[in-house]
């Protein structure tokens, strides 16, 4: 056996999630034979303190678990940045479709003793995770989208929900905001000791649309900022591929409306942002490009300028009349 062969799962540690000793143990024998490290679980209750401190790559999960709902606990895992594999020794459609929606990447059949496949069904399935990821994602927003098109009072309450409130520290800044009417909406995130961003979004253009777009622009800023503090995914802090990203999401799940939006990234030093879509406003957003909603691919360019000492404040008016002035001033100590 060739040695590329023999270590074909080197560097990759699977978590097992299953009460079925014998077979747990002739499947922890297999991989660990092709490299990989495994930690085998038999309790239900122990899989989120296991995914924190073991940091799987992949994690195989019988649904048939005794003293934990399996589904319930693909909710769980499906939000991780690991491959989750279901297992089950019932083909029941209904739980298979529900797992894979809920963010399982593939689904095996027990009883299986072909544990050759494994290998490559453990790679093609790590591989495959930022295309399996997105594409959940877009499902979860189209259901978002649906509920709160049908469900105005939740989205407008949601949408209230989302305003930061003026006056309060955020990362190295005092932040305070003042806003006239509802079709302008800032979001302000501390990303760490170095990076702040700033979101401001125009609704003017979105008809009756606006609360729906700002609950899906909401959460997948909230996402992205997320990624970027648990897992340092640099798509936060880099304007013009997170707009890029923005635009694609909030065209793949229909929502039918026109939205500026202005993204800033401010560091010690620097403030560097994207403008697309919004017309009446002052530097740093130099120039407007396409707008979030229109063109499904368009690449967005970021624009770099020194931070002012006095810290970062910015004022928009749109074709609403809304008006909103915002101030980062740093904070001393």
């Amino acid at each position: 056996m060739s040695r590329n062969k023999q270590w074909l799962l080197s560097d990759i540690n699977v978590l097992i999630i299953d009460e079925e000793d014998v077979f747990v143990r002739r499947l922890e024998t297999y991989l660990s034979r092709q490299g990989a490290t495994v930690t085998l679980i038999h309790d239900g209750y122990q899989v989120m303190e296991a995914c924190l401190y073991d940091n799987p790559d992949v994690v195989f999960i019988d649904l048939s678990l005794s003293n934990r709902d399996g589904i319930e606990l693909i909710r769980f895992l499906g939000q991780g940045p690991w491959a989750c594999i279901a297992m089950s020794s019932h083909s029941n459609l209904d739980e298979i479709r529900q797992a894979l929606r809920l963010g399982a990447c593939d689904f095996l059949l027990k009883p299986f003793f072909d544990f050759e496949i494994l290998g490559s069904v453990i790679q093609t399935n790590i591989q495959q995770l930022p295309r399996v990821k997105e594409q959940q994602q877009i499902a979860q927003l189209q259901e978002h989208f649906d509920f709160f098109k049908s469900h105005d009072v939740a989205a407008s309450q949601l949408l209230a929900q989302m305003l930061p409130e003026s006056g309060q520290q955020i990362g190295k800044f005092l932040y305070i905001h003042q806003l006239k009417g509802s079709t302008i909406l800032p979001l302000v995130g501390g990303l760490d000791d170095v990076y702040t961003a700033v979101a401001i979004i125009d609704f003017s253009l979105s008809g009756s649309e606006v609360a729906v777009a700002a609950v899906i622009l909401n959460s997948l800023l909230q996402q992205a900022w997320n990624a970027y503090r648990c897992e340092h995914d640099p798509l936060a802090i880099t304007p013009h591929l997170l707009m890029k990203h923005l635009n694609e999401m909030i065209c793949r799940a229909g929502v039918k409306a026109s939205i500026g939006m202005v993204y800033a990234v401010l560091d010690h030093e620097n403030i560097y942002s994207v403008n697309a879509g919004v017309l009446d406003i002052k530097p740093p957003f130099i120039r407007s490009e396409f707008g979030l909603g229109l063109i499904e691919h368009v690449n967005y360019s970021t624009h770099s300028e020194k931070l002012d000492s006095r810290g970062f404040h910015v004022s928009l008016s749109n074709q609403s009349g809304d008006r909103l002035s915002l101030k980062l001033s740093p904070m001393s100590y």
